[in-house]
């Protein structure tokens, strides 16, 4: 047998978990737009005009403002342009990035263990259910890409420390670790997720490091960079507004909620059954105060680390699998700083990567630990019931990404508690014109869970579009009850009090706001001024 065969036969390995990625992931392709697809492609501006590259280097994610990701939104606009604004293009664009992202997968697996057990890895993580809302939700390429980007920093850095850096090698690493970042913010732990890849996979160690720190450090300052232009765009370093139980959360009381995440993390990462499209309260708790689920995650991290550490010489794959989940799971953990979400599925397609690897890697150490035939092929026969199940899972899963219609009658099976889900309801009945049905499901969301200042705003633009102003004014002062400070909300109520002629309430309104501390009230304050001055015992209509 030549050389050649051997290597053709890898090639053959890799291209079949390719092939299992974009089968499982074929049945999103007749979906259309669902959930975030529609504020961010279909109303979306800068998405349906496809302007020049750098423009949206100083443009936001959302369109009003918040995260920033220019390079998922050209290629979102890209695609609009080339499809006319079909949604087939943009599932086949997902489709053909899945499978980029597991052929990488598996060459990364493939530095760490066998042919064959590089496949496992790369097949476990081709038909991962937790990935279907990244690759059947539209929105999700910011994922794709920036885990396609990622794994081919990290793949270039590997290939440098081993055989030597050249120009052409240090360019790619630093370039895709910057590309990773613009399609998504978890790129930013590139350069720490490429120093635990070569530390781990290239010893000896000393060497190897020596090797990529220069790039490490240049990539590094390259993203710190382009960190302070993200934060002169979005206005400040968080770049999005916190989610509604995070916010006014002391620091301790935000990362005991980020700890009492890890069980779902964990969950999700190795037992996917329960899947949903939202976890918000009162349904999804929010453990900010000390308690059984914090012990419960303390455990899991040191049984981790004791894991990760046990197996860096015996088992390198299962080592840096589970660093890096850490790191990839970083930037979105709320930890560091908080961020518009307490979980999503989608945000765990990176950190998957390190799931398959310390899955595979562990089964691989078994098999070769245990000495008979018979355990091997155990061993093997479970990983294929695994990668059979999470493949049905996920077909079966892609068809309630179809729309918006089917996802959300999800609301009442998976996530019946959830205040969100609930107000994503009401969201798409308001846009269908349903407005009685969003206006209960704006009540049913408020119900469940008060504490959202933004659904009482929904509700109150709603019943004022319907004319009942007085209902909008009850439904407003209750918002402010919950956020004093939100100027929008505040601005309606002022609007509404002043078009009904009631001016001491529009001041008194007005008044409040200013004493807050927000300036955009003075002129307020003084305009009122000015009607109660002309007309005191008046009805006054503002002009």
């Amino acid at each position: 047998m030549t050389a050649a065969a051997p290597h053709a036969r890898h090639e053959t390995l890799g291209w079949l978990a390719v092939a299992i990625a974009v089968a499982v992931a074929a049945p999103s392709l007749v979906n259309g737009f669902a959930y975030d697809d529609l504020p961010l492609i279909v109303e979306n501006a800068r998405v349906t005009t496809l302007l020049p590259p750098w423009e949206y280097f100083v443009q936001s994610y959302w369109p009003a403002g918040g995260l920033y990701r220019p390079l998922s939104v050209w290629l979102l606009a890209l695609q609009w342009k080339l499809g006319g604004g079909a949604p087939w293009i943009f599932h086949a664009t997902n489709v053909v990035l899945h499978g980029l992202v597991t052929g990488l997968v598996y060459v990364l697996a493939r530095k760490l263990m066998t042919p064959a057990w590089a496949a496992v890895t790369a097949v476990l993580f081709a038909v991962h259910p937790v990935h279907v809302e990244a690759v059947a939700n539209v929105v999700g390429i910011s994922e794709l890409l920036c885990s396609a980007f990622v794994l081919g920093a990290v793949l270039m850095a590997v290939r440098g420390a081993r055989d030597g850096f050249t120009p052409g090698t240090r360019l790619a690493v630093i370039g895709f670790g910057i590309f990773a970042a613009l399609s998504k913010e978890q790129g930013f732990v590139t350069p720490a997720l490429l120093l635990a890849a070569v530390g781990i996979a290239c010893p000896p160690v000393r060497t190897t490091l020596r090797r990529v720190a220069p790039v490490a450090i240049a990539m590094t300052l390259l993203l710190a960079a382009l960190l302070i232009l993200r934060a002169a765009v979005l206005g400040g370093l968080a770049g999005d507004e916190p989610a509604a139980p995070l916010r006014g959360l002391a620091p301790t009381a935000r990362m005991l909620v980020a700890l009492g995440t890890v069980p779902d993390w964990a969950r999700l990462l190795w037992w996917p059954a329960r899947l949903s499209f939202d976890y918000s309260p009162p349904g999804y708790a929010v453990a900010s105060a000390p308690g059984a689920i914090h012990v419960l995650a303390l455990l899991l991290l040191v049984a981790f680390g004791w894991i990760a550490w046990a197996s860096r010489n015996r088992a390198p794959a299962v080592s840096l699998g589970i660093v890096w989940i850490g790191i990839a799971l970083l930037p979105v953990s709320n930890l560091i700083l908080p961020t518009g979400i307490l979980l999503a599925e989608r945000t765990l397609y990176l950190a998957s990567v390190g799931a398959v690897l310390a899955t595979a890697g562990l089964a691989m150490a078994a098999a070769d630990w245990m000495t008979s035939r018979l355990a091997g092929r155990a061993i093997l026969a479970a990983v294929a019931v695994a990668a059979i199940l999470g493949a049905g899972r996920s077909v079966a899963r892609a068809s309630v990404w179809r729309d918006n219609e089917r996802l959300l009658h999800q609301v009442t099976i998976e996530a019946p508690r959830n205040y969100r889900a609930h107000r994503t309801l009401a969201l798409h009945l308001d846009r269908q014109g349903r407005l009685d049905d969003a206006a209960r499901e704006y009540r049913r969301s408020i119900e469940l869970w008060a504490r959202d200042a933004g659904v009482y705003e929904d509700l109150a633009i709603l019943l004022d579009r319907e004319g009942r102003d007085a209902d909008a004014v009850m439904v407003l002062q209750d918002g402010l009850g919950v956020d004093p400070a939100a100027p929008t909300m505040r601005s309606k109520l002022y609007y509404i009090q002043a078009t009904q002629g009631d001016w001491p309430a529009a001041r008194a309104t007005a008044a409040a706001g200013l004493a807050l501390g927000d300036t955009m009230f003075a002129s307020l304050v003084a305009r009122a001024d000015s009607a109660l001055t002309a007309a005191p015992t008046s009805t006054i209509t503002a002009q």
